[in-house]
């Protein structure tokens, strides 16, 4: 409806602040770093060349025991952290002690909020099971207790 249009696009045009209020929210943080974390940052640094984005597509084609011995040279810094977390995710048996070492290293830092990026937390998971047990369900206290296991698990997995 072109009216119905028209009559958007006037009250956007006549919304006071709303051009400050848009320069805010797309703005980067007051407190951002020079280097961004690129599963947060992937388009920060604009996007991949051409070059990238085909060594991107054989990356995908690659077994796993393939990707572990693969030497791939990135035009874009980011993707080199990108590859070695897209390994660590998804094909953990194929780090060496080393990288077994800096993924857990990684891992509990988010885990921890020492830097940003987790879901949620350790310390908020334990916080909302306590809250679930509070509010007195009947019959989820196995279950619970099963949740706190795992976390605790997780946990000492990565030495915290």
């Amino acid at each position: 409806d072109l009216s119905q249009c028209q009559a958007h696009i006037n009250k956007i045009k006549a919304a006071s602040g709303l051009a400050e209020k848009l320069a805010e929210v797309f703005s980067p943080p007051a407190n951002r770093t020079e280097t961004l974390d690129p599963d947060f940052g992937i388009y920060s640094g604009g996007f991949f060349s051409d070059s990238d984005k085909q060594k991107m597509a054989k990356i995908r084609s690659q077994t796993p025991a393939q990707l572990a011995k693969a030497h791939i040279n990135f035009n874009d810094a980011r993707l080199d952290d990108m590859l070695f977390r897209y390994r660590a995710r998804n094909f953990p048996e194929t780090l060496n002690p080393a990288e077994q070492q800096e993924w857990h290293g990684f891992c509990a830092k988010r885990l921890t909020g020492e830097i940003l990026g987790a879901g949620i937390t350790f310390a908020d998971y334990f916080d909302r099971c306590q809250e679930l047990r509070q509010t007195n369900l009947e019959g989820n206290s196995e279950l619970l207790d099963a949740l706190e296991s795992y976390g605790l698990a997780r946990q000492r997995e990565l030495t915290i």
